[in-house]
């Protein structure tokens, strides 16, 4: 201003001023060249301005917003009206859905992504349990250490609850996947002192022994065989939230670092995967549910893609992120180094993984393709018999195979595809050449000659809502 320069107070008065009515225009000045930076800067900038303050809001909320002001969202009566696969959906207090009904239910907020399904699944909904064989453990003063630099997944960060992992070999493939529990040592050198329970595949317990003692090295620490006697492990779910008999058998084993009686922990591979507890093999499970037979659960992960055991995850030649281990919270990126970490690692951060384990569906070869992946045992395929690793091909055409078949029960399993080519999925640096109406086949030889059935790859909902997939 005129008459303001070399006065102090003045020439500071002048630069807040001009602070001032910068910070009030969010657009910079135009600079003198324009450059292709700029431009860019400038366009991202206008679709910013152009995007509803709404946008903002959490996915799930801004759903129910939509609802509440077009009336017409994700509820009942408009599924029904057009045909919608979620025709029938109801809240899980009991009434059907409404634009309004998740203001005044209380039991919506902790089932939001239930009402995003695109999966339905044709088996018990019921609460159900099933147990296991026991599994090994390790204690002393070495153990955490030495779990550390073996497993995927990082010790320290669940030192007091139990997690999901997987043993790699130095190629970075997988060896065992496990569950991994805080466990208080209750015979040997070590009785009464620290150790970990390691849930592996029951026809895997004597391998992983042996390897643990091959690399041991001078680390102290003892590990055993867990008979079921002592320790079994049990699988629990329910659609019921916060179900009142499992949230009392969770304080059982919540604050403290080494539980002496029931060890739980919630199965975070999928949603409405349940928890799984490591309980005294003495004691009869507290819970008032019906015991499932072990056919249950496997159908259960089969229709959530997720495998289990070296039958579905094949020994020394599964990969990590092919197997969605990443997905199913198996992998620790910012841990310190582990056996495998340099090709699990550079896979990450190439960001491209061309196939994944997906869940499938079997019909017959003059069967109408299904839209909706649904268990049923009504026909017997015999997928049983299908050897592991069986291509899975074109229904017409020729070329590479587009995946491999793993195992199935019913009309259901999972297979390890290219993605690319059996899912809508975007694959960066491959051609997409998958269109919808594309059928598959998969040929094998059975006790009456060659077989031949169609197979459709299903893309579950949950990674996609939860993390990056592919």
């Amino acid at each position: 201003m005129p008459g303001h320069s070399k006065i102090g107070g003045n020439e500071r008065a002048d630069k807040a001023a001009r602070s001032a009515l910068q910070a009030l225009s969010p657009r910079q000045t135009q600079p003198q060249y324009i450059t292709l930076v700029y431009l860019r800067r400038l366009m991202y900038q206008n679709r910013q301005d152009l995007k509803p303050p709404e946008l903002a809001l959490p996915r799930h909320f801004l759903q129910k917003l939509i609802a509440a002001r077009t009336s017409h969202g994700d509820f009942a009566v408009s599924h029904r009206h057009l045909k919608h696969i979620d025709a029938n959906l109801d809240c899980v207090c009991g009434h059907e859905t409404s634009p309004t009904h998740f203001i005044r239910c209380r039991q919506h907020a902790t089932q939001v992504r239930k009402l995003s399904k695109s999966v339905s699944i044709g088996i018990t909904s019921f609460p159900g349990c099933h147990g296991w064989p026991s599994g090994v453990a390790i204690s002393g003063p070495d153990s955490t250490r030495y779990l550390q630099g073996a497993i995927t997944n990082n010790i320290n960060s669940n030192s007091a609850n139990g997690f999901y992992s997987v043993f790699l070999n130095a190629q970075g493939r997988i060896l065992y996947d496990v569950f991994i529990y805080p466990f208080k040592e209750v015979e040997g050198k070590y009785r009464g002192e620290q150790g970990w329970f390691v849930e592996v595949d029951a026809n895997e317990i004597e391998s992983l022994i042996k390897r643990i003692k091959r690399y041991r090295l001078d680390s102290k620490f003892e590990i055993r065989t867990v008979p079921q006697t002592e320790r079994s492990v049990w699988s629990v779910w329910s659609d019921i939230p916060n179900e009142p008999q499992i949230t009392k058998l969770l304080a059982q084993s919540m604050n403290k670092v080494y539980p002496e009686s029931v060890i739980g922990c919630a199965d975070n591979r999928a949603p409405g995967m349940g928890y799984r507890f490591l309980h005294p093999g003495n004691k009869k499970l507290e819970l008032d549910f019906e015991q499932c037979h072990e056919n249950h659960y496997r159908v259960r992960r089969y229709l959530k893609g997720i495998p289990e055991g070296q039958t579905e995850l094949i020994k020394e030649q599964a990969l990590p992120q092919e197997s969605n281990v990443d997905v199913m919270g198996g992998i620790d990126y910012r841990k310190g180094c582990y056996i495998g970490q340099e090709l699990t690692i550079r896979t990450h951060h190439r960001g491209v993984i061309r196939k994944r384990i997906l869940p499938l569906q079997i019909y017959d070869v003059d069967e109408k393709e299904p839209m909706n992946l649904t268990f049923s045992c009504e026909k017997d395929f015999g997928i049983e018999n299908i050897p592991p690793n069986t291509s899975i091909n074109r229904w017409k055409g020729t070329g590479r195979s587009t995946g491999k078949w793993l195992v199935g029960m019913g009309n259901v399993g999972l297979g390890l595809c290219r993605l690319a080519n059996m899912s809508e999925i975007e694959v960066g640096g491959e051609v997409k050449s998958y269109k919808i109406g594309d059928e598959f086949k998969i040929e094998w030889e059975s006790n009456v000659g060659m077989k031949t059935i169609k197979v459709k790859a299903f893309t579950p909902s949950w990674p996609i809502l939860s993390k990056p997939f592919p």
